[in-house]
């Protein structure tokens, strides 16, 4: 069995990774980057020494992508070969992506899996509802691979949450090119949030630090000593 903190690196890879062969080039790359306006601190702090602490690899996280996003790439065959034999896809993800088989072994893997998709790829707002400030928070997570989500809702079912699903939605970038077609699910309200604190939580700060500015301390308060 895995650790807990390898599943949550699992469910990040699953985000906002890729892990590639490249057969031409005989390369093996590992690949995870996210938004350099509000991610850095998480790569810096979270990622890089979880990765040292958990798969024995050291990564520097710089900015990619003609410094559109920040992370870091990783040549290993031997993480390409561990990564792909714990159950992520190698290539383009869309169309096999699911919860790896060894998270599903036990509750607290699933949940571990589910906070490092939610780090990566969800997202946490807080809207007005009709008053002057923000106050009602929605938790969403999106996906093109439906049956992706579909686990992902069972995992949150489980836990006692009541996440609103919306399958084959489609999204309009722009004229000239197909809707891309996005499955997504909601977590509305402060009962929700509460739920979400109690038996998941965050470890990306940019959503801790969105329940200091909306004054939501004390679901927070129980999170900071978790990592």
């Amino acid at each position: 069995m895995i650790s807990e903190r390898k599943a949550y690196l699992l469910g990040v890879l699953a985000g906002d990774g890729s892990i590639r062969f490249r057969a031409h080039k005989y390369e093996y790359s590992v690949k995870c980057v996210g938004n350099p306006r509000d991610e850095t601190r998480y790569y810096d702090e979270v990622l890089k020494p979880l990765f040292y602490s958990e798969f024995g690899v050291q990564v520097f996280p710089k900015l990619h992508d003609a410094s559109k996003t920040y992370g870091f790439t990783v040549y290993s065959k031997r993480l390409y070969t561990e990564l792909l034999s714990l159950g992520l896809p190698s290539g383009r993800k869309h169309p096999s992506l699911r919860v790896p088989k060894v998270v599903c072994s036990s509750q607290d893997l699933r949940i571990s899996f589910l906070r490092g998709v939610m780090d990566t790829d969800g997202c946490l707002t807080f809207k007005k509802r009709y008053t002057q400030t923000p106050y009602y928070s929605v938790i969403t997570l999106s996906s093109q691979t439906k049956e992706f989500v579909q686990q992902l809702e069972r995992v949150m079912r489980s836990c006692g949450l009541r996440p609103v699903p919306i399958y084959d939605y489609p999204v309009n970038h722009n004229r000239r090119q197909e809707p891309t077609v996005i499955n997504r699910l909601e977590l509305n309200g402060r009962s929700q949030l509460a739920c979400w604190m109690e038996h998941i939580g965050f470890w990306n700060p940019k959503h801790t630090s969105k329940l200091l500015m909306y004054g939501k301390e004390k679901y927070w308060e129980r999170q900071d000593s978790q990592l």
